[in-house]
This record gives structure tokens, sequence and C-alpha cells, in this order.
């Protein structure tokens, strides 16, 4: 399945309800990585993805030979401070296997956060 299929049954939002100032946005993947690829993973959760397709208005009904615009909405929690943060990355359909890789790790810090959990639940069964 490519990224852009994932179908999440709910949504996130684009920003921070009682600060807009944590709603940060790059021009492409390369200006995303250059400025961010060295954060820590514990302080900055990566705990959610998007990747919206819409058509040039925005809107997100588009026809199939309609030229869209792929945008990337990562979900960040500063856990140390309690702050939800948005970051929103126009991509293309090429920056999908970097995007994989650069989740990967997020995905893994998520399990390893769950882990306790996943224990308890098989040791239940």
């Amino acid at each position: 399945m490519k990224l852009w299929e994932a179908n999440h049954s709910y949504y996130c939002s684009e920003s921070n309800f009682f600060d807009r100032d944590y709603t940060t946005e790059y021009n492409s993947w390369e200006e995303f990585i250059e400025a961010e690829d060295d954060s820590d993973d514990d302080l900055n959760l990566v705990f959610r993805w998007d990747w919206k397709i819409s058509n040039k208005e925005g809107e997100d009904y588009y026809e199939p030979d309609e030229p869209t615009t792929h945008q990337l909405q990562l979900c960040y929690m500063l856990q140390r401070k309690g702050i939800y943060r948005a970051v929103i990355v126009d991509v293309e359909e090429d920056d999908e296997e970097k995007i994989r890789k650069w989740l990967a790790p997020k995905y893994q810090k998520m399990l390893e956060i769950w882990q306790p959990f996943n224990m308890v639940a098989v040791a239940g069964s």
C-alpha cells in the first residue's frame, strides 16, 4: 500500500488549539529534513502522519487526470511540555521511499512505548 492510500479513520488537527505558533510548514521533503531531521524521538514524539492529496484549489475531491498537490502532515507530541505540534510538508509521490525510511523509527518508538501493554495482552489471552 502506498502511504497516500492509507485511510485513517479520523483526522488530527493541523494546529494546536491553544497556540497557532506550533504549526510549521515546509515547501519540500528536503527542506523539512534539513531543518528537523535531528530532533529527538522521545522529546518530539511523532504519533501520527497523514498524506493528503488535493486539487489545485485545496479540495480533497479531485478527478483522476486533474493536477494535484500532496502534503504530509506529521503530528508530534512534545512530551516534556505537553504541547501538540503539527508539521505540514509539501511532498511528491517520488518522496515516498524517503518518507517511509524516516517514519520507520517513529513507528518503532510507538511500539516501544506500548510494549508493556502488548505483553500483558498476550499473557492474558
